[in-house]
C-alpha cells in the first residue's frame, strides 16, 4: 500500500503560491554559474520589489504588512498533520517551474525530523515526477564521510535538495577556536580540491528551508550557522514558531480543527471512583516569580450547596507556605494536618513538604493516588477497547486501526538477562493479558484472527525503540534506552524502522497493530492511523500536548492509500495519566502560547456533561437536578420530621448500588475554538480491575479509612444528628459505606436534602439567620 497524495487541496496550494508569489517578475534562469564548476540560484529582484510582493500576499492572507524584507526570511504556519512538509517539498518545483531556481537545502533540528523529511521525499517521488512533466532532480541526506555529494549538489544543472541536520554545521560556530572540532563541512578536504565543503554551497546561493525553526534557530550562533549557508532566502515552517519574519501564510490549530483538516481529539483519563476518601495531593507545579513562592497542587474540595451539584471534586489550587489544605478543600477533615511547611523550586528538585506528612509531594507526582500498576493497567485497557471498537467499526471501510503506547522506560516493555535472552516486561505482560481478557468478550470475536487468543497477544505489538550492537541470544539486536530528546545515534535506529514501517503499518498485511515506543522518540514522525495514544510514563508527560496529540493528528487513510475525510472516521484518543481538565489547560495555553493567538478568557474551561445538552442551562452550561438556594436560610415553619425520615428511608432503598472504590475511565471529546478550548464529557465508564490482576477489592486487611457519617452529612444538610442517625440505620444501606465512602455520603447527602425540600415547599415565609432546621 502507497499513500496517495491530492494536489488539489486548497489550503496547500494557498500556501505554496504565497510562497511563489515572493518572487513575482524574477526572470526565469535555467543556469547561472556563479564560480568553478558551481552553478547557483541568482536574484533579480530588488528589496523593493520583494517587499511590494510579500505585503500583497499578507493583504490577501489577512496577515500584518511587513515594514522590511531585510535578511530575506518568510514564515508559513501550518497545524501539525496538515501536511507541512508536503507544502514546502512541492513548493520547490514550483519555484523551479517558475523562475528557474535550482539548490534547495532543507535544515531540520534532529534525527527524527530528518528520517521524516527522508520518507516523505521517497513517498513523493512519483507524485512530483507526475505533476512536474519527469522533471529531474536528486536528493539525499548530508554524510561527513560523503563529500562528493556536496560537490555534485553545486555543479549539477538540476534540482537539488540536500537535508542536512543543524549539529552538521552549527559546531564550528560555538567554539571557533578550536578547529580541530569544527564540524567536517568548514575543513578543507582533498576530495573537495582543498576547499571547504561549505563553500561549495555557499556559490550555489541556496533556498534554505528550515523545518522547525523553533528547534533550529534557537541562538545567536544557530542564526549565524544558517547565515554561512549563503542562503538567497529562508523559508521557515511550522506549527509552533517563536519567531515570525513576515509571515506570509497561516493556518492555525483552530482554523485545522473547524475546517476537519485534522482528527478531533478525546482525552480519556483515569481517576479514583470513590477515591476521595483519603488525602490526595499532587504537585503540578512551582513558582517563584514575582516575589513570592507559590505552588500549583491538585487536590480534593468539598463543593457546598450552592455549586454544581455538591459533593467533593478534584481542582487546582495554587498554595503558599502556611496554607491549611483542610481549609482550602472546605473543611474535609481527611486533610487535617495538611499545613504547607516548605515549597522548593530548584530545578530537578521541586517539590512540597507538608507538616506532619513525612514524604515529599514531588513534581508531577501525587500521593493518596491509585496504585500506578493498576492505573497502567487501566489505561492498557482502555486503549485496547477503544481500539477494538474503533476496529469494528473502521474495518470494513478499509481502514487499518493502529495504537500507539508510550513508555519512558525500555525495561517496562523488554528487559534482558545477563546471558541475553528476552523476556516481557510488566507493560507487555499487562498488555497480553488484558487482550486475551477482551478477545473473550462476545462483541470482538470478529476480530480474532488466530484460533489461539494468547498467540494473538504476542503477535499484535512490538516495540520501535533504539537497538543496541549487542544482540540477544536468539541473534535480533537489544532494546537499549533512549536518553534526553531522541538525539543519539541509537535513537536513529528506531526512528529508521519507523519511517521505514510507515506505509506497510497502515496495511491490513501486516498483523502489528499496538507499537510501544519511548516517550523521548516524541517528534519528527507520526502515522495517519493511529487512532489511540496511551501515555505509560511513571510521571506526567513532559511532553508538549500539541507534540503528544500530533503523533495521531493526521486524516486516516484506506487500503488504496486514500486520505478518509471527517469526524465520523477521524477520532483521535489519548488515554492520558493525567486527569482531563488539566490535559486541555495546559493544551490551550501550548496553543495560545505557540500561535499568540488568545483563546477565550483565561483560566476558563468549558466542561459540559452530553447528558445536560437538553437541560433547560442551555449549551455549555452544568445543570442539576433540582436547583439550590443561592444562600442558607432558618426556615421557622414546622414539618413532620417523621415523614422526612420516611421518605428518605424510602429513596436511599430505591436507589442505585453505590459501587465498590476504584479506578473511573473519564472521556471528553475536545472542541477548539476561537473561545477556547472546550470538553464535553460524553461517557464515564467504570473500569473494575480483575482482583487476580491488580488487588482493589476492599477487604478487611485493605479498608478504607472511614470519615465521620454522621458529622458530614449534619454539616451538608443542617439536620440534627439524631434525624441523621435514624435515617441511615432504618435504611439497611450501611455496608455500602464502608465499600465507597465517599460516594456513599454525597448520595445520601443529595437524598436528603431533596427531602427536605419537598417537605417546606409550599412558599413559607422565611427569616435570614444563615442555618437549617430539621
Amino acid at each position: 500500500m502507497r499513500i496517495k497524495f491530492d494536489p488539489d487541496l486548497d489550503y496547500q496550494r494557498e500556501a505554496i503560491h504565497s510562497v511563489v508569489q515572493i518572487f513575482a517578475g524574477q526572470e526565469c534562469r535555467r543556469a547561472d554559474f556563479t564560480g568553478d564548476l558551481i552553478i547557483g540560484n541568482r536574484l533579480s529582484l530588488c528589496a523593493e520589489e520583494i517587499l511590494r510582493n510579500v505585503r500583497a500576499v499578507q493583504l490577501r492572507n489577512g496577515l500584518a504588512l511587513s515594514d522590511t524584507v531585510a535578511g530575506m526570511n518568510f514564515t508559513v504556519e501550518m497545524e501539525t498533520g496538515t501536511g507541512k512538509t508536503y507544502v514546502y517539498l512541492r513548493t520547490i518545483f514550483e519555484l523551479n517551474r517558475e523562475y528557474g531556481f535550482l539548490k534547495f537545502i532543507i535544515v531540520v533540528p534532529s534525527i527524527a525530523i530528518k528520517e521524516g523529511v527522508a520518507k516523505s521525499l521517497q513517498m513523493v517521488e512519483d507524485h512530483m515526477r507526475g505533476l512536474y512533466d519527469n522533471v529531474r532532480y536528486d536528493y539525499f541526506i548530508y554524510d561527513p564521510t560523503n563529500l562528493s555529494q556536496v560537490r555534485n549538489f553545486a555543479a549539477s544543472d538540476y534540482i537539488q535538495i540536500m537535508v542536512i541536520n543543524i549539529d552538521a554545521f552549527r559546531k564550528s560556530f560555538i567554539e571557533p577556536e578550536k578547529e580541530h572540532k569544527a564540524n567536517i563541512i568548514h575543513r578543507p578536504h582533498d576530495l573537495s580540491m582543498g576547499l571547504r565543503p561549505i563553500e561549495f554551497i555557499q556559490g550555489a546561493s541556496p533556498i534554505v528551508i528550515i523545518d522547525e525553526p523553533q528547534s533550529v534557530d534557537t541562538t545567536v550562533k544557530s542564526g549565524e550557522a544558517i547565515a554561512s549557508l549563503n542562503p538567497l532566502c529562508t523559508l521557515r515552517y511550522s506549527a509552533t514558531h517563536v519567531h515570525r519574519h513576515n509571515m506570509m501564510y497561516r493556518l492555525d490549530p483552530v482554523d485545522a480543527y473547524q475546517r476537519k483538516l485534522v482528527k478531533q481529539v478525546e482525552v480519556a483519563s483515569v481517576e479514583a471512583r470513590g477515591g476521595h476518601d483519603g488525602p490526595y495531593v499532587r504537585l503540578l507545579g512551582v513558582d517563584n516569580t514575582g516575589g513570592s513562592i507559590t505552588a500549583r497542587i491538585e487536590m480534593d474540595v468539598l463543593r457546598r450547596r450552592g455549586g454544581a451539584g455538591g459533593g467533593v471534586r478534584r481542582a487546582a489550587r495554587s498554595v503558599r507556605r502556611g496554607d491549611d489544605l483542610q481549609a482550602i478543600s472546605g473543611g474535609r477533615d481527611v486533610y487535617r494536618g495538611y499545613v504547607v511547611e516548605d515549597i522548593c523550586c530548584e530545578a530537578g528538585n521541586e517539590h512540597v513538604l507538608f507538616a506532619g506528612v513525612p514524604e515529599a509531594v514531588r513534581l508531577n507526582q501525587s500521593i493518596g493516588d491509585i496504585d500506578a500498576d493498576g492505573r497502567k493497567r487501566v489505561q492498557i485497557r482502555m486503549t485496547i477497547r477503544e481500539h477494538l471498537d474503533k476496529e469494528l467499526t473502521l474495518g470494513p471501510l478499509g481502514i487499518k486501526v493502529l495504537s500507539l503506547l508510550f513508555v519512558d522506560r525500555v525495561a517496562n516493555y523488554r528487559w534482558y538477562d545477563a546471558d541475553g535472552n528476552p523476556h516481557k516486561g510488566k507493560y507487555a505482560q499487562m498488555f497480553e493479558e488484558e487482550y486475551i481478557q477482551a478477545m473473550r468478550d462476545p462483541k470482538y470475536s470478529a476480530l480474532l484472527e488466530a484460533a489461539d487468543p494468547a498467540a494473538a497477544a504476542e503477535s499484535v505489538h512490538n516495540g520501535y525503540f533504539a537497538v543496541d550492537r549487542k544482540r540477544d541470544a536468539a541473534g535480533r539486536r537489544m532494546f537499549r534506552e533512549s536518553r534526553g530528546e531522541g538525539a543519539t545515534q541509537a535513537d536513529e535506529s528506531a526512528y529508521q524502522l519507523i519511517m521505514r514501517d510507515k506505509e506497510k503499518l497502515a496495511s491490513f498485511e501486516s498483523g502489528l497493530k499496538f507499537i510501544f515506543s519511548h516517550s523521548a522518540l516524541r517528534e519528527g514522525w507520526d502515522n495517519p492511523n493511529v487512532f489511540q495514544i496511551c501515555t505509560l510514563n511513571d510521571t506526567v508527560s513532559a511532553m508538549k500536548k500539541r507534540q503528544e496529540i500530533g503523533r495521531g493528528l493526521r486524516l486516516a487513510v484506506n487500503q488504496h492509500g486514500e486520505r478518509v475525510h471527517g469526524f465520523d472516521v477521524n477520532t483521535l484518543t489519548v488515554v492520558a495519566n493525567q486527569s482531563y481538565e488539566e490535559f486541555v489547560r495546559q493544551l490551550q495555553a501550548e496553543i495560545e502560547e505557540d500561535t499568540g493567538v488568545k483563546l477565550g478568557d483565561a483560566g476558563q474551561l468549558n466542561v459540559r456533561n452530553a447528558s445536560d445538552r437538553s437541560g433547560s442551562g442551555g449549551p455549555g452550561r452544568t445543570t442539576g437536578v433540582v436547583r439550590e438556594p443561592e444562600r442558607e436560610v432558618e426556615l421557622p415553619v414546622e414539618f413532620d420530621t417523621d415523614e422526612l425520615i420516611r421518605q428518605c428511608v424510602s429513596e436511599i432503598r430505591r436507589s442505585p448500588a453505590v459501587g465498590r472504590a476504584g479506578p473511573l475511565v473519564r472521556k471528553a471529546r475536545l472542541s477548539i475554538g476561537r473561545g477556547g478550548v472546550g470538553a464535553e464529557v460524553n461517557a464515564d465508564k467504570a473500569c473494575v480491575l480483575d482482583g487476580s490482576c491488580v488487588a482493589n477489592e476492599v477487604d478487611e486487611a485493605q479498608a478504607l479509612p472511614l470519615p465521620d457519617i454522621v458529622t458530614e452529612l449534619q454539616n451538608d444538610t443542617a439536620l440534627t444528628r439524631r434525624t441523621i442517625v435514624r435515617i441511615l440505620m432504618q435504611s439497611g444501606r450501611l455496608e455500602e459505606f464502608k465499600a465507597n465512602p465517599q460516594a456513599f455520603i454525597e448520595q445520601v447527602s443529595a437524598i436528603i436534602r431533596r427531602g427536605v425540600r419537598l417537605c417546606i415547599q409550599g412558599g413559607e415565609k422565611s427569616a435570614d439567620t444563615g442555618a437549617w432546621h430539621g
